[in-house]
Parts: C-alpha cells; sequence; structure tokens
C-alpha cells in the first residue's frame, strides 16, 4: 500500500481491513474506464484478470488467493449488447436507442421518403420486420397514426391503419408495414414492453403491467416465475397491488426480495425478476406497472407515488427553471392534480392532451382530469416564484396514488 511519509512512500499491512479498498479501489479504476459495465460484468472482470496464489501461507486455506489487477493490456470488457425483438429484414422502418421499431422518417411525416426517385413520384412504401420470438411480448404503442385504409400494419393477420394501433397484440411472426397514399401521416413507434414472461404463469397486461399468477385471484402454491426485462425499456415501478405471505412467497428484483404488502416503488429493474411461492398461505398477489412519466431534462421529479413534482417541492421551485417530461402514451392516465401553484400567466406547465390540442396552465388552476401525451414542458421567469405543483395518476382500486 501506498506511504503517507512522502511520494514514494510505502507500508506493508495485512488483514481483513485491507481487503475492502484493495476491491473497491479496483472496481472504481475498472468503472473509470469503462463506465458502461454492469455490477455482475465488474466482478467478472476483476477475478477473471486476477493473479492467483499471491498470497504466502494464508491463514484461511479456504480463501479464493486472488491479488486483484485491472491491467492495459488486455481487451476492454465491453457490456453485451441487449438482444432485440425486432429486426427489420427490408424497407425503410428502423429500430431506435430504445429497440423500438419505427416508421420510415420517425418522427417525421413519413409519406415524403421516397417521394421522388430516378425523376418520378412514388408514395408506397414496403418493411418487413422480424420479430425475435424468444422476446416478444405485448407491443407498446408510443404512437400510432397513419393514413386510414390505405397505410397499414398488418400483425398476426390483422391490418391496422388510422389511429388504432396494436397496442397489448403480441405479435406472433413477422409485422409488415405497407403505405400506398400520397398523404402526409406521423407514422408509429412500437416498442417491446418493458418485461417479458420467459417462464411461468404471470402475465402481462394490455397496459404493461406485469402480474402475479391468476391475478387478480389469489396466487397458487409452489409457483414460480422468471422475467426477463428488456433493458432499454427499464423504467421506475410501481406496486399497484402487492400482497403476498411474508417471508415465504417473495419477488425478487434484479436479487432484491419484496414479500409481505410493501412492493417495490419507484424501483428500475435492470436484468431479471422472478417470483416464488412455498406450498403453505397464499395471497391476492400483486401487479406492477411502470411509470406515467420520465423527466429528460431539469429539476422536476418522479416521487415515489408515481407524481410528478415541480423542481424543490414541497418547497418552492426557483427562478428562470425548465424541465421536459416524456410522457408514456400507453401508460398515460388522467392526472390528478394534487397541488398547484404558480406565478399567474408567467410560470408555464404546457402539455398536449390526449385529443392533440395544447394547454398552458399557471396561476392555481392546473391540469386536473387531462390525460397528457407526447412531452410536458415547464418554465418559471426571472422573478416571483411561488409553491409549485405535484401532479398525480389517478388513484388506484387500492386507494394509493399511482396505479
Amino acid at each position: 500500500a501506498a506511504g503517507a511519509q512522502d511520494e514514494a512512500g510505502l507500508a506493508i499491512m495485512s488483514g481483513t481491513s485491507m481487503a475492502c479498498p484493495h476491491v473497491s479501489g479496483a472496481a472504481a479504476l475498472l468503472l473509470g474506464k469503462y463506465p458502461g459495465l454492469q455490477p455482475a460484468e465488474v466482478a467478472d472482470t476483476l477475478l477473471r484478470r486476477a493473479t492467483p496464489g499471491a498470497l504466502t501461507r494464508p491463514k484461511d486455506t479456504h480463501t479464493p488467493n486472488l491479488l486483484l489487477y485491472i491491467g492495459e493490456d488486455q481487451a476492454a470488457p465491453q457490456p453485451e449488447a441487449a438482444a432485440s425483438m425486432f429486426t427489420v429484414k427490408s424497407g425503410l422502418c428502423t429500430v431506435d436507442a430504445e429497440q423500438c421499431v419505427v416508421s420510415p422518417a420517425y418522427p417525421s411525416v413519413y409519406g415524403e421518403i421516397g417521394a421522388y426517385q430516378s425523376g418520378r413520384f412514388r408514395a408506397d412504401q414496403h418493411c418487413d420486420i422480424q420479430v425475435n420470438s424468444e422476446l416478444a411480448g405485448p407491443l407498446v404503442v408510443e404512437r400510432f397514426h397513419t393514413i386510414n385504409g390505405s397505410d397499414t400494419l398488418t400483425i398476426n393477420g390483422v391490418a391496422y391503419s388510422g389511429s388504432s394501433g396494436p397496442n397489448g397484440v403480441t405479435p406472433a411472426g413477422n409485422i409488415t408495414w405497407l403505405a400506398y397514399s400520397s398523404g402526409r401521416a406521423l407514422g408509429w413507434r412500437l416498442c417491446p414492453p418493458m418485461w417479458t414472461v420467459t417462464s411461468g404463469a404471470c402475465s402481462v397486461d394490455s397496459d404493461n403491467c406485469l402480474r402475479s399468477p391468476s391475478y387478480p385471484q389469489d396466487y397458487g402454491n409452489n409457483a414460480s416465475c422468471h422475467v426477463h426485462v428488456h433493458h432499454a425499456q427499464a423504467r421506475p415501478i410501481f406496486a399497484h397491488h402487492f400482497s403476498t405471505q411474508r417471508f415465504h412467497d417473495k419477488l425478487r428484483i434484479d436479487g432484491k426480495a419484496y414479500s409481505g404488502l410493501r412492493g417495490p416503488s419507484g424501483v428500475t429493474p435492470r436484468h431479471k425478476i422472478t417470483w416464488s411461492s412455498d406450498r403453505g398461505t397464499t395471497g391476492s398477489g400483486w401487479k406492477l406497472c411502470p411509470s406515467m412519466w420520465t423527466v429528460t431534462a431539469g429539476e422536476c421529479s418522479v416521487d415515489e407515488d408515481d407524481c410528478l413534482v415541480s423542481p424543490h417541492f414541497p418547497d418552492s421551485y426557483g427562478d428562470n427553471e425548465r424541465c421536459r417530461v416524456q410522457v408514456h402514451d400507453a401508460n398515460a392516465r388522467p392526472i390528478d392534480v394534487d397541488s398547484f401553484a404558480t406565478e399567474a400567466s408567467y410560470d408555464q406547465l404546457s402539455l398536449t392532451k390526449s385529443n392533440g390540442k395544447s394547454n398552458a396552465y399557471s396561476g392555481e388552476t392546473g391540469p386536473d382530469a387531462v390525460t397528457p401525451i407526447g412531452q410536458i414542458k415547464w418554465a418559471s421567469d426571472h422573478s416571483q416564484t411561488a409553491g409549485g405543483w405535484r401532479l398525480c395518476p389517478t388513484e388506484a382500486e387500492s386507494g394509493r396514488r399511482g396505479w
């Protein structure tokens, strides 16, 4: 270890008090170089590169006896590429960074793509999209707007057009997009569910909520489920309902166990969810739903009840503050305004309603009972602040705010 006497100082130490800084220091250096690594990948890399047998005459013969090493001479470990539910086999549709498949030119209108080629008009478009059957789950439609009747997305033999998309539909084969009109429409964005049940009787409903076996009826004895989390879609989740036999029937999210009456609140799953019940008492189970919104810029935040709050709430917001919030349209619910106080006409919350109309709210009148879509924006000016706001999804039947 480095000594404290001078820059070249050396001190020899031993014991468990040195083991923790040895491991944490090596992990910190590794993450400094490769910040995208997950915890399991950090551990695997450290163990793989370690020097065995470095300790002489270890007192504990069961010790791994590994000297950790993060040397420069080995190839940088890379996080595994996320498997995608979609692969575009032909056409101008694409798969975006969040593993969602989108219409040509999305989020712009698709009708202008290829409108003129080789000096002649071409308004038709055709995409073939392959679906990975192992990852297939209920689709989450983030947007769907095509020319009704002529521009169709076909899934499981059903053609969708206009404003009625395949939300909650699980594709059993390939997806086909055909556009023949010369009109202008905003197109579509189809996302994988946040999670896919890979084994067991858990299920994902049309609102992209994960449910225990038989929910809302009691789950059974000796049941188990394994759920794959689509990392690119992961966002905080909230328990709509949670009631299991405490200490015995457990939901595990990335290794953390939940049981009894207290489920996960504001937890973002990253890799794996498992469920297991024993042979004794059962319960009414659980329903977990993704958050309705994600703050993409600014100091607004989402609290433990999935309520969106202004910067510093319940304290007053500040001058010249800005926020941008993405609403996940597939999970959008009418807003219950818990609190709303801003400087009238100057400090405004702007959003788009589900009917496509935009509104700005200020003073003491908030967007109560409004179902938002797209983005929510908040802006305060350079003078006079107020108490701010707290906006919640409509209450669940359990009486808890959120879902």
